[in-house]
Order: C-alpha cells, then structure tokens, then sequence
C-alpha cells in the first residue's frame, strides 16, 4: 500500500476521507493516528467503469492487517513511512458499495511533509495498492 499524491486506480478522489489525530508515545516521536479509506467497489469511470471485486476488497483488508504491504509515499521505496496498522476492514458503505478501511499509527514529521507535498501542487491525496 502507497500513500500517494494523485489519484490511481483505486481512488475516488471526494470519497477517500483521511482523519488523523496527534498523540505522544512515552519516548517516541510524535505519531499520527490516521484513518482512512483506501480501495472500494466503486465503478471507476477514469478507468472504464472497472469494479474492484469484493473478494479483492477482502483479501486487500487482510494483507493490510498482516503487515505484508509496505506503506511507501509515491510508490518510492526510498520514502517508507514508520507505520503500524492498529485495524483494516471492508466496510458496507451507505451507498450500497463496499470500502477497505483501514487506522494506523505513523510518525507525524513525514506525514506533515507528505501532507504538505499533496497541498504544494492541489491533490486530493489519498491511497493507491498494488498486488
């Protein structure tokens, strides 16, 4: 998993909230705790109206929990963030499609500089994967 500037094959750019909350840990620096939206069935009208199937939506929940994506900013193993996932789930959403949602705790400083960088050139930010 990408924490990713620009939109991808799996971002609805209005549909992908991110909330975060800044809190100490004993020693450690800063972390954020972010929650977020990062895949759901909806059609993707950028990609020809392609729908992630649910069964995909649920194997994405469980590897995120595993610990098995890496969360990288801009696909740039360069970048990794300092992340541990507190809880990943498919969610029925109001609308009748479903979404991977997904908490987990990051070290403020990059995030903040990620965040800035999204801001620096007007992206909706958001997440992208891949298998």
């Amino acid at each position: 998993m990408v924490a990713e500037g620009s939109p991808s094959s799996q971002e609805t750019e209005s549909e992908l909230p991110v909330s975060t909350e800044v809190a100490r840990h004993r020693s450690e620096a800063a972390q954020v705790e972010v929650s977020a939206v990062v895949a759901s069935s909806h059609p993707l009208s950028v990609y020809g109206g392609i729908q992630v199937d649910e069964t995909v939506l649920y194997d994405l929940a469980e590897a995120i929990r595993s610990g098995s994506f890496p969360m990288l900013i801009g696909h740039d193993i360069r970048r990794p963030l300092n992340s541990t996932i507190l809880d990943s789930q498919v969610r029925q959403r109001s609308d009748g499609y479903k979404e991977v949602w997904i908490k987990f705790t990051v070290d403020a400083e990059p995030w903040a500089q990620f965040a800035d960088e999204i801001a620096a050139v007007g992206a909706p930010g958001g997440f992208s994967y891949a298998f």
